[in-house]
């Protein structure tokens, strides 16, 4: 698992069980009620619409299935999450490296 505390949101990482990456964003003021959604990601410049999302209490999660998504997330400086009540953003320096720590070469990605 790699954790980034934000200002405005929290970013977690972790890979499911076929090695992909679960990308979270986490705010400890939010309850949204569980169940998917479709979210909007602005990775840096990239803007990727309508992705599959799952909320759970605190937690937004998307799978990242895109290898195109992926590696925009290694050489990410910002994340802007845009749900429909709000637009929240995460500044993420060296992004990369904490993907690389949790991910297992050869899986996933």
């Amino acid at each position: 698992m790699a954790h980034r505390a934000g200002a405005q949101v929290d970013t977690i990482m972790v890979t499911n069980r076929d090695g992909k990456l679960i990308l979270m964003a986490g705010r400890h003021d939010s309850n949204m009620p569980t169940g998917p959604r479709t979210v909007t990601l602005e990775i840096d410049e990239h803007r990727w619409e309508a992705v599959a999302a799952t909320s759970f209490n605190s937690l937004i999660l998307v799978l990242v299935n895109d290898p195109a998504m992926l590696e925009q997330l290694r050489h990410a400086q910002r994340l802007i999450w845009v749900l429909p009540l709000q637009r929240v953003a995460a500044d993420l320096p060296r992004l990369g490296q904490a993907i690389d720590s949790i991910m297992v070469p050869g899986c996933g990605g």
